[in-house]
């Protein structure tokens, strides 16, 4: 049996040779966390035609995610990720409609926080369901998971979400 890994993968346009692609891997090219010329060009040399977005690791978004750091009073927060989530949410919707429905829009994420593998957004598939379809509702129309540390547990998620292909 061939590895999926290396079956092909095609969405809206989007053909790729294999499942394998390739980590932002810029944090240390953006000193004080603002992108700049380089980072614009290291992207350039390595592109595909295509982009994702980052939810995960460091980032804004992926602050609003996490009960700990969402502490905000001004409707961004809430009582359970789906709501904490809102903010992910609005943003793939604006992405979706400047690109439009033909262009893949492709998000990664983690349940884990980063570097303490004990803790994660999710205790069990129906919860990560619950964070995940809000955000394919939104635009989404793949989602990769960023797993923990190795050795740790795998995401409890496919690779892929569609709205077209929810479960109810």
């Amino acid at each position: 049996m061939t590895n999926p890994l290396l079956q092909p993968f095609d969405l809206k346009g989007l053909h790729l040779p294999n499942r394998i692609v390739m980590a932002p891997m810029t944090r240390s090219f953006s000193p004080g966390g603002i992108p700049g010329d380089n980072v614009a060009a290291y992207y350039r040399r390595r592109a595909e035609g295509e982009v994702g977005l980052i939810v995960t690791e460091g980032t804004v978004i992926e602050q609003f995610f996490w009960e700990g750091t969402n502490v905000r009073e001004d409707g961004w927060n809430g009582r359970g990720l789906p709501l904490r989530a809102r903010f992910a949410a609005e943003i793939l919707q604006a992405v979706r409609l400047a690109v439009g429905p033909d262009f893949p829009v492709i998000i990664r994420r983690s349940q884990w926080k980063q570097q303490i593998y004990e803790v994660k957004l999710t205790a069990d598939p129906k919860a990560l369901e619950a964070w995940l379809w809000p955000l394919a509702d939104a635009g989404a129309d793949v989602s990769t998971a960023r797993s923990g540390a190795s050795g740790s547990p795998s995401s409890q998620a496919p690779a892929s979400i569609s709205p077209a292909g929810r479960r109810r």
